[in-house]
């Protein structure tokens, strides 16, 4: 297993849909979900961001100029759900966003409860209930960020952003993203149970590179 002693692998995928999804259970979701170290997975017709200008100087000549998406920013957006492989991830993300020119975007999905009735529910209270969860949230998650700088990433810049809805469909609409982080449950034989449903869904349907980090 060339894995084990490579820092990272990446692999190809030739398009999305019900055709990409065969093509990665046979080779990309393979590959993420039994592979020792993080997989890349690049999308065929992903045409690649600008590297940040910071990065350019210090590169030189050999640094890529592709177009830059959005706002030209070179963002590192990990998804978390405060998992041991959402930790994992975490760390990984920091550590690519800590090159010059670099960020990182905290992404959290909040699912809320439905009303059993929400005709009696009153829209002020309900707005207000979901800002408290969203402040809730968001201090959790820079305790997670905390704990997971080291040294060389205490000083990445990270936005955290706290959506209501999917996980997948957050992540999914990250298209200006540089590339997208989540983690995986570590390795096993059964592919689907190891990457687990958003994983396995962002793998499949992603416009945007996408990195899997194996949970040790």
């Amino acid at each position: 297993d060339a894995s084990k002693g490579a820092a990272l692998v990446v692999v190809g995928a030739r398009g999305r849909g019900s055709a990409f999804a065969v093509l990665l259970g046979s080779v990309s979701a393979r590959v993420s979900a039994h592979a020792h170290c993080p997989v890349a997975v690049v999308p065929e017709r992903h045409g690649g961001v600008e590297t940040p200008p910071e990065e350019r100087a210090e590169r030189g000549a050999d640094a890529d100029t592709r177009p830059a998406a959005g706002d030209g920013r070179w963002r590192v957006v990990v998804g978390l759900d405060g998992s041991s492989g959402s930790m994992v991830a975490l760390r990984f993300a920091l550590e690519e966003a800590a090159r010059p020119g670099r960020e990182l975007v905290a992404l959290y999905a909040l699912e809320l409860p439905m009303p059993i009735d929400d005709t009696t529910l009153d829209p002020e209270i309900d707005a207000a209930a979901q800002e408290s969860w969203k402040g809730t949230a968001r201090a959790r998650i820079l305790a997670w960020v905390d704990e997971a700088r080291r040294a060389n990433t205490e000083n990445v810049p990270v936005n955290v952003e706290v959506v209501t809805g999917r996980a997948v469909d957050a992540l999914l609409s990250r298209t200006d993203a540089a590339v997208i982080v989540v983690g995986s449950r570590g390795r096993s034989r059964i592919t689907g149970l190891l990457l687990g449903s958003v994983s396995q869904s962002v793998l499949q349907n992603s416009r945007v590179p996408v990195v899997v980090v194996p949970n040790p």
